[in-house]
């Protein structure tokens, strides 16, 4: 029996896809910006969020995107990867890479 161990990964990040790489894990970036004015998800903090549970709604909510992107596309199902950074210094977290309010298409 073949077993293909492939993930794919709901994140256009070249530090990620490097780590993956790393430790030899297989993957396909799934492309969930790829129409024009599509948003993936609104990465900008709830009021009072904290980091951790900011980064960690955020790696949950593009691993369910990812996942509905599969089940969309009919790709094959594999296990999706959602992940996120933020960056907090004294203070409020911000997001990685600052985004606009955009509305949640997914």
């Amino acid at each position: 029996m073949l077993v293909d161990k492939r993930i794919y990964l709901a994140s256009q990040s070249p530090r990620r896809r490097e780590l993956l790489k790393q430790i030899g894990v297989a993957y396909d970036v799934l492309a969930l910006r790829a129409v024009s004015g599509r948003m993936d998800v609104v990465e900008i903090p709830n009021p009072g969020e904290g980091a951790l549970d900011f980064v960690q709604r955020m790696a949950s909510e593009k691993a369910a995107c990812g996942w509905r992107a599969v089940d969309g596309r009919h790709l094959l199902r594999f296990p999706v990867l959602g992940a996120d950074t933020v960056v907090e210094l004294d203070g409020p977290s911000s997001a990685s890479r600052p985004t606009a309010p955009r509305p949640k298409l997914c």
